[in-house]
């Protein structure tokens, strides 16, 4: 019994382990480092056999949606981004989208954003990657309500480097 229960530890921490997290700080309240804090999104790039994305034109739409619209907020607070690799991300051009849609249910984007084409990097938190991992189409879905549907979200935050 107990093996069994060790046995079964083991197979779920391997699992975490194999999932890669870019490592997200953002700036806190004062411009000292103790009241920052941090995000890990989940390297996707397993998910799909490499990294997917969209035409950048869809993340203009998204931008364009924050005048008009109190739900919607762009945040300058991205401090680092740190790669599964362990490479500084913070002088590339990274974006995040993090979301609340009306049935409190969380959803975060982790962006490389190109002239032409927009790669997601990963996602936050771990029940939206379980979700994405069961239906690879859930991250367009959601992609496309943030755009379509507006009055579906509670808030949603896109979030650039503090020095953009």
């Amino acid at each position: 019994m107990v093996w069994s229960s060790l046995t079964r530890f083991l197979m779920f921490a391997e699992v975490k382990l194999l999932e890669r997290t870019w490592k997200v700080t953002f700036e806190g309240e004062s411009p000292v480092s103790e009241d920052d804090f941090e995000l890990d999104f989940i390297d996707i790039k397993g998910l799909f056999e490499g990294y997917v994305g969209f035409e950048t034109t869809y993340f203009e739409k998204l931008l364009s949606l924050i005048e008009g619209n109190e739900n919607y907020n762009g945040i300058k607070n991205l401090k680092s981004v740190v790669s599964p690799d362990n490479e500084e991300f913070i002088e590339k051009p990274v974006a995040l989208v993090l979301a609340i849609d009306k049935n409190d249910l969380r959803y975060g984007f982790l962006l490389f954003v190109m002239n032409d084409d927009t790669v997601i990097l990963g996602v936050w938190p771990q029940p939206f990657f379980d979700a994405v991992n069961q239906d690879k189409d859930l991250m367009n879905g959601v992609l496309g309500a943030l755009i379509e549907n507006v009055s579906n979200w509670k808030r949603v935050d896109i979030v650039i480097p503090i020095g953009e």
